[in-house]
């Protein structure tokens, strides 16, 4: 797809047929660079730098870029603005000899960011000798891999809108492209190595509690989203991953297996040893959010128990969302549940299984 940027120019006609210098800034989320007439360099959050045209047409700007979305700016004295996500993206007019930003050293709030990301990593990745590996939920490939999970943080200027949104940081989290590759099980074993990227995300902490999404496009607009996929596998048991090029370990039938019943791991239910037929919830697993409240939680994935006869025996927060209080009251509303049992052979059994609770809201 192609980009279709257009800006409304500004000065007199004879001036306005080309445009020159750097426009970006902390509130900017990428850097126009205007080099002569008709060509314009635009460097990503991912600090890749594309090549595109742009035309002036009266007071019309038009700029097009391979991959990008549309975007309209305003001139406001010596910056360009456009409206963005309710809000105002700002790219100011850079000085020529301060194109390159300062180095700055992070602040309490960009070490608490880098600590949640770091979190984030460790509950859903496990480092090993061929990189980082995270186990994909109920779907084939069963393993995602990282050769390395390396990030950057940049902080964002903070506009006076997200402030009185209860905002007190907002960054943008870069990570390094590194070879990545996937395990399957069926034809069994890993993939080539291949060039990958783990993304770009946006954090914010609001009110205490931080969230994150998605940066997608180019030249970096954002697309906001419960979950980004980083975070979506589950963290598997290290001696589970297989090496190098090496297939799944064996397991003992009469061992491992025998007791994967009793608790859960990333052998659970393997070959249906422990059920056919997963419990059914007998009514809705949302959990209502205030219509006033200031965030919409992202989903909470919970560690279910469910008995013989339909009753939640256990509920564990297995990978948790942004809102302590969210994941409470998803407990509260999985602890009342009752169930369609898990079937084995027909007969009902005890049975574990993850169980995504969504938010939503009460339009009143």
């Amino acid at each position: 797809m192609m980009l279709s940027l257009v800006a409304i120019a500004w000065g007199t006609p004879a001036l306005a047929q080309s445009l020159s210098g750097k426009y970006g800034g902390d509130e900017c989320l990428y850097e126009l660079d205007f080099r002569g007439t008709g060509v314009v360099y635009i460097t990503t959050l991912t600090m890749s730098e594309v090549r595109g045209q742009y035309t002036v047409d009266g007071d019309k700007i038009s700029v097009t870029a391979p991959g990008s979305p549309s975007v309209v700016f305003t001139r406001k004295g010596s910056a360009l603005q456009t409206p963005f996500m309710g809000e105002t993206m700002v790219c100011t007019k850079l000085a020529a000899s301060g194109a390159a930003r300062a180095q700055v050293a992070p602040t309490a709030a960009d070490r608490a960011a880098s600590a949640y990301i770091r979190a984030a990593i460790d509950s859903h990745w496990v480092q090993g000798r061929d990189g980082w590996t995270t186990q994909h939920q109920d779907s084939d490939p069963l393993y995602r891999q990282f050769q390395e999970l390396t990030f950057t943080i940049k902080s964002q200027q903070l506009s006076q809108a997200q402030r009185l949104n209860g905002a007190d940081y907002r960054g943008t989290v870069t990570f390094k492209e590194t070879p990545a590759r996937s395990y399957s099980t069926s034809p069994q074993g890993w993939s080539d190595w291949e060039d990958g990227d783990p993304g770009t995300l946006g954090i914010e902490r609001r009110n205490g509690d931080w969230r994150m999404w998605g940066v997608v496009g180019v030249p970096g607009l954002l697309s906001m989203s419960t979950e980004t996929d980083l975070f979506k596998g589950l963290k598997p048991n290290p001696a589970r991953v297989p090496t190098g090029h090496d297939t799944l370990a064996a397991s003992d039938p009469a061992g491992e297996r025998a007791e994967s019943c009793e608790e859960y791991g990333p052998d659970y239910n393997a070959d249906n040893i422990c059920y056919d037929t997963r419990p059914i919830p007998w009514g809705a697993t949302s959990v209502l959010v205030p219509a006033n409240a200031p965030v919409t939680p992202r989903p909470a994935i919970l560690l279910l128990k469910v008995s013989r006869d339909g009753r939640t025996l256990e509920a564990r927060v297995f990978v948790p969302s942004n809102l302590a209080t969210f994941n409470d009251a998803a407990l509260e509303r999985a602890r009342s549940l009752r169930w369609d049992p898990a079937q084995k052979d027909e007969k009902p059994v005890e049975a574990w299984l993850q169980w995504r609770f969504e938010p939503t809201r009460n339009s009143r």
